[in-house]
């Protein structure tokens, strides 16, 4: 039997759920771990509740070191590669720092071999716990079953996380426009 875990910022919109609610009524063991509470309040399952993850001073941060910077998609014709995640100095400055923050809690809770429990992981946004992609990464070079879903505007603020995409064996989306984005 197929056993998949979703990780997702959050729940934003409630659509990571109720993607694990349908792969359950499909008859996979689906589970979904969030690095947030869903500022909505939508349904969760574990919350991981890292800090540093949103609010006044993140923002402020990702302003200041220019990590937040939009990614025009009016340049990509289906053909090209997707847009690359490219923060300034500051900005890797400041996501290295939080990776190693977020570290200690994620080896707290057995992460990397609660990973190992799964055939198939999906990176809801196509971020896994860290930016550098440490534990998720691994996992992949194990087991090749990796997976990329893209809901929103993720693509076009953000772009693909290049260490993290190209070990995606799948890459799914939900917009229409994503398909130029993200051929």
């Amino acid at each position: 039997m197929l056993k998949e875990l979703h990780i997702a910022s959050e729940n934003f919109a409630g659509v990571p759920f109720a993607l694990v609610e349908a792969e359950r009524i499909a008859g996979i063991d689906s589970d979904i771990i969030t690095l947030t509470p869903s500022k909505y309040e939508h349904c969760q399952e574990q919350t991981l509740n890292l800090p540093l993850f949103s609010g006044g001073i993140v923002e402020r941060l990702r302003n200041w070191t220019g990590s937040s910077l939009s990614i025009n998609n009016i340049r990509y014709k289906g053909s090209e590669n997707p847009p690359e995640w490219n923060p300034s100095v500051m900005g890797k400055l400041l996501f290295n720092f939080r990776d190693k923050l977020w570290t200690i809690p994620l080896l707290k809770y057995n992460i990397p071999a609660k990973l190992e429990n799964y055939s198939i992981i999906t990176l809801d946004g196509g971020i896994g716990f860290l930016r550098s992609g440490k534990f998720v990464r691994k996992w992949a070079e194990k087991y090749n079953n990796l997976v990329t879903i893209y809901y929103g505007s993720e693509l076009r603020k953000r772009g693909v996380i290049k260490q993290i995409d190209h070990m995606a064996k799948f890459v799914f989306s939900f917009e229409f426009d994503h398909t130029l984005i993200h051929p």
